[in-house]
């Protein structure tokens, strides 16, 4: 009968509800298969979901494959900016080898001296 239809929604499963169908319309994936990308963290800086925090499908815009779940940030600004694999991998062959190299230590600024106002 059509009277499980009609039957109402919580705001809650409304809410999550429309946030898969958007997720399903825009990526294609079902909320099982998201529920299998979600780790409970972001892999990139491993923050833990939270109400700040949140979960975004992250895709490879030239082959539109979805690669998993990443916190809003490093979506857009750590891995959104490094579309390019092999770039990624030379900012780490960089960074690594930057720690075999002799220890150069950039001396510290003096500390400046701090005036003291008078008061009237």
């Amino acid at each position: 009968m059509k009277l499980a239809r009609l039957k109402k929604l919580s705001p809650e499963e409304q809410k999550k509800r429309t946030k898969f169908a958007r997720i399903f319309k825009i990526y294609g994936i079902t909320e099982d298969e998201y529920k299998s990308l979600d780790k409970g963290y972001c892999p990139v800086c491993l923050k833990t979901w939270s109400v700040t925090i949140i979960p975004c499908v992250d895709h490879d815009h030239s082959t539109n494959r979805v690669r998993g779940l990443l916190c809003r940030y490093c979506n857009r600004y750590r891995v959104g900016h490094f579309r390019d694999h092999d770039m990624v991998k030379r900012i780490y062959d960089y960074l690594v080898d930057a720690l075999r190299l002799p220890n150069y230590i950039v001396p510290l600024k003096p500390k400046k001296k701090r005036r003291i106002r008078k008061k009237k």
